[in-house]
């Protein structure tokens, strides 16, 4: 076998594991008008930091950074124009502004910062948006990979997908990903 073909096998092989669904305990997906305290409950994360936004607009990652910098109560002047590349470490950055908690000194500065997890409900998703989705839960990820190395056990990023109904969800941001939507586990009895 020559180097070309052995370089293009390997190619090949990288290229299919990278489009497999990767495996999480972050993604969800519930039927359509689930109530909130119900996939809070469900999730084991009452009490977090909560978010929610509708993908029933989103055409572009600009309409998509924009609910949530709406949501997150940031200035109208950092809002994206329709079309505008979304800026992939800006928007990391102002994501899941909940997740984190400030303990000042008493000259006011910041003394540590407390991780306290977020849940992310996204309501009315659907499959025309999931190049959007997938750079949404590109972004996501990052923030759950710091949480891990951090070790915050008791508190969770979780990202739920209101009436998402595939098993998965694929984009490209920058390389092919994929992620494996789980179902909504059923809520603890009482």
């Amino acid at each position: 076998m020559s180097k070309h073909s052995q370089r293009e096998k390997r190619r090949q092989q990288q290229a299919r594991t990278e489009a497999l669904p990767r495996e999480n305990d972050w993604v969800y997906t519930c039927p359509k008008g689930v109530a909130t305290r119900e996939i809070a409950a469900a999730l084991g994360v009452v009490g977090q930091p909560l978010t929610e936004v509708s993908a029933q607009t989103w055409q572009q990652d600009a309409s998509m950074a924009n609910s949530f910098l709406d949501a997150y109560d940031h200035p109208k002047e950092w809002r994206w124009l329709p079309g505008e590349p979304v800026e992939w470490k800006l928007f990391e950055e102002w994501m899941l502004q909940k997740a984190e908690q400030a303990e000042l000194t008493a000259s006011r500065r910041v003394a540590t910062v407390r991780f306290l997890g977020e849940l992310i409900i996204v309501r009315r998703s659907w499959e025309a948006a999931e190049h959007t989705l997938a750079f949404l839960l590109g972004i996501v990820q990052a923030h759950i990979d710091w949480s891990y190395k951090q070790y915050h056990p008791q508190a969770r990023i979780v990202l739920v997908l209101e009436g998402w109904e595939r098993p998965a969800i694929t984009g490209s941001i920058g390389k092919q990903v994929a992620w494996t939507v789980n179902p909504l586990p059923p809520a603890p009895s009482a």
